[in-house]
């Protein structure tokens, strides 16, 4: 959904817009990324869950671009949006369980 999403924005934004969705994409999938690595690898708990926070903040201006550029699909991105923002909180009850 992302790429369609991408593609979207590229034909229906101006320029700059274009690229703040696909700067805010980067950067959100580095800090997935980061939440990965520090979960899994160290078990950096509390570090993933901030770059999981970070993750979810990313995506709100990205999903607020979508729905400028096509409300449906902005729709369909909603749910990926909830999704991220919950695991967010999953990641610091979990850290502060363990």
């Amino acid at each position: 959904m992302l790429g369609i999403s991408a593609v979207k924005v590229s034909q229906s934004l101006t320029r700059p817009l274009v690229i703040l969705w696909l700067s805010a994409f980067a950067l959100s999938v580095t800090t997935a990324l980061l939440w990965a690595y520090h979960f899994y690898v160290p078990h950096n708990l509390y570090f993933a869950a901030y770059a999981l926070g970070a993750t979810a903040t990313l995506t709100i201006p990205m999903l607020a671009l979508t729905y400028r550029a096509d409300w449906k699909i902005g729709a369909l991105l909603t749910p990926y949006q909830i999704w991220v923002i919950v695991a967010t909180t999953l990641a610091f009850g979990y850290a502060a369980r363990n």
